[in-house]
């Protein structure tokens, strides 16, 4: 594989091509990334770039096994971006067959072949890659989280039907066929407990934004409460107990757990 430097020159790097050959959780996040934040050239270049996140663009490389340099750049508004740009054939089949492809911004639909297990992994590096997670402000001045990110009306309709806590879509009237899921306040919450719940994948700027989050949450509040309760529930869901055993080993009402195993668990 080889780039052509800047002054004329050309250099050899090398790149791990058969990366996506055996889908893993780690594999179907950087896929989402790649998604939302990646970009294919026609003449087969391929390359990421985040915003002051040179950490994860290391953490790209390093799993690529891409030894050539992480490039730094002074943006317009005078932040520093930072990615890798490379060149590999087979790399660019393997994406093509996820919809990554030269000019996909308009048109990406969601790919129909990523494991149903890790459906969550992939659309959690969509977000890593260029969703919003962020502290809003209402008119009253009270804070709360919000979590959202955009996508053509075939993506964004999909993850719709497979994200749990009911987002809404939005149609974006100023860009051309771009839509957006959005939650707010408690539902954010209890979506990002949902979307960041694989503890083994990489911990983005936007990971960590929302378990800083969590972690500054005054105990005694509602909604922290029932985070804790949901999380109870589901690490009991998953370990096999039933709903009427959890209700009784928690102290609460049948019908809350199987209200929340319904609308969270099942879409897990």
């Amino acid at each position: 594989m080889v780039l052509r430097q800047k002054n004329g020159k050309y250099q050899a790097y090398d790149v791990n091509h058969n990366y996506f050959d055996h889908l893993t959780a780690e594999k179907c996040w950087l896929l989402g990334l790649f998604a939302s934040d990646g970009c294919v050239s026609k003449n087969n270049v391929i390359s990421i770039q985040q915003t002051e996140q040179e950490d994860l663009i290391q953490y790209i490389k390093n799993i690529l096994l891409f030894n050539g340099n992480v490039i730094k750049i002074m943006t317009a508004s005078g932040k520093y971006a930072y990615g890798i740009y490379f060149s590999s054939s087979k790399l660019q089949k393997s994406l093509s067959k996820y919809n990554v492809v030269p000019n996909k911004s308009l048109i990406y639909e969601f790919p129909k072949n990523i494991p149903t297990k890790y459906l969550r992994d992939f659309i959690r590096g969509y977000i890593d890659g260029d969703g919003c997670v962020t502290k809003s402000q209402n008119v009253k001045n009270c804070k709360y989280l919000s979590i959202s990110f955009v996508g053509t009306k075939n993506f964004i309709m999909h993850c719709e039907s497979i994200v749990p806590f009911g987002p809404k879509i939005q149609e974006i009237k100023h860009a051309k066929n771009c839509y957006e899921l959005r939650w707010y306040g408690r539902k954010a919450c209890d979506f990002g407990e949902w979307l960041y719940s694989n503890k083994k994948l990489f911990n983005t700027k936007k990971s960590s934004f929302f378990f800083n989050y969590v972690a500054t949450e005054k105990e005694n509040t509602t909604w922290f409460k029932n985070l804790q309760i949901k999380k109870q529930i589901l690490t009991l869901l998953e370990s096999g107990a039933s709903p009427m055993k959890i209700a009784k080993e928690l102290g609460i009402a049948f019908q809350t757990v199987y209200r929340y195993k319904s609308k969270f668990y099942e879409k897990a």
